[in-house]
């Protein structure tokens, strides 16, 4: 019993990212569609403490969870934080200094044991910290006043 008349398969080349092919026994081919996800967009940034950023960002219906980014300047995009599937806010506390960084959510999706990633720079948010200290001592001494005039 013959499954297969007559095939021939070549691998003219060869890449991470190549598209499954399911090959039949009638020799045709048909291209399987890849597990894709798109990345959520960032709402909102602000910095809620000492060396701490509140993010926000929208919920990605298909992500099982995500992972936090962000980079200064020319640099590598870092992870700075995991959060699960119904997660839409972040704190980050780190250090956080004067100059511009870029935040980013990579959103990712099981696919057996492996996870697919959307792409960390499909969605990317500037944020601009001038005087970290200065800006939160101001609002500190914001609430002090309030609280000294017995306003509760």
């Amino acid at each position: 019993m013959k499954l297969f008349k007559k095939a021939e398969i070549s691998l003219l080349s060869f890449s991470l990212l190549a598209m499954p092919v399911t090959i039949h026994a009638e020799g045709e081919t048909t291209t399987d569609s890849p597990v894709t996800i798109s990345s959520p967009a960032i709402k909102k940034i602000e910095l809620v403490g000492m060396n701490i950023s509140k993010i926000t960002y929208e919920k990605n219906q298909e992500a099982d969870g995500y992972e936090i980014m962000r980079k200064n300047g020319n640099g590598q995009w870092k992870t700075i934080g995991t959060m699960g599937t119904n997660a839409q806010t972040y704190a980050y506390d780190g250090n956080i200094k004067k100059g511009t960084y870029e935040y980013a959510i990579k959103a990712y999706k099981k696919d057996g044991d492996n996870k697919i990633y959307s792409n960390v720079e499909e969605h990317v948010y500037k944020k601009t910290y001038k005087n970290v200290t200065k800006n939160l001592l101001k609002r500190a001494e914001y609430h002090v006043h309030i609280s000294d005039m017995g306003v509760d």
